[in-house]
């Protein structure tokens, strides 16, 4: 149903392209208040905006994991970034914050269960297995620093931090009447609440490309096989 939204999301700020600047002045003109967006000199003034920020990409988890199916592997996020542009050294400072969608589409018709102690991938009993995944979502933090270069190119480095809100294994089936079945089961299975991470970014105008990969695993550890995941994907913003 999240998704549903993103795709809304993504395509209203594709159109219409939001910036918010931030620097503003205020003056009275006959007795009335006038509010003025202030750009300054274009060579000396530090600007400030506020910019929506939406991403997909695809997984490539590093280390020992489950085999998955790439292409249906998708990340997802959406959120609002702080960027503050410094003139003097050429660059951006950008902070804010993402919410993230790691679904993780299994290649096998298995799917995780929770243990006290581990995650186990167990078979699946039923016929015509449509679909097994895992879905994590995230509350994510980013902070990056760019380098611009003319007329239309920047450069990113910087990390995140990722704060676990929701995880849940999803399956979809026929049952033998040949009805189709859908069924989420809610868990934390021994994910961490929190990861962090690297990433970089490349920018064209509006148009960003991206990468990030966690320095921290997926999982507890000596709960489930210790995996980094690794996104490569496109955004805008």
């Amino acid at each position: 149903m999240l998704q549903k939204y993103f795709y809304v999301v993504f395509f209203v700020l594709f159109f219409v392209k939001i910036a918010f600047p931030q620097d503003t002045i205020q003056y009275f003109d006959k007795g009335k208040k006038i509010y003025e967006i202030y750009f300054g000199e274009k060579d000396s003034v530090d600007m400030r905006s506020i910019l929506p920020r939406v991403s997909v990409g695809l997984h490539f988890p590093q280390g020992n994991f489950y085999p998955l199916e790439t292409f249906n592997s998708r990340f997802w996020s959406v959120g609002l970034v702080y960027s503050h542009q410094i003139r003097k050294i050429q660059g951006n400072i950008a902070f804010g914050f993402e919410f993230t969608w790691n679904n993780l589409a299994f290649a096998e018709d298995k799917t995780l269960v929770r243990t006290r102690d581990s995650v186990v991938y167990l078979p699946i009993d039923g016929t015509n297995i449509r679909q097994t995944k895992l879905t994590i979502a995230h509350l994510s933090l980013p902070l990056m620093f760019y380098k611009n270069f003319k007329p239309f190119w920047r450069v990113g480095v910087g990390g995140y931090a990722d704060i676990r809100l929701s995880s849940f294994t999803k399956l979809r089936y026929d049952d033998l009447a040949g009805e189709k079945v859908k069924i989420k089961s809610f868990s934390d299975y021994h994910l961490r609440p929190l990861r962090v991470g690297v990433q970089a970014e490349v920018f064209f105008k509006i148009y960003r490309l991206f990468a990030r990969y966690d320095l921290t695993t997926l999982f507890s550890p000596q709960k489930a096989p210790d995996t980094q995941l690794f996104v490569i994907g496109i955004g805008l913003f």
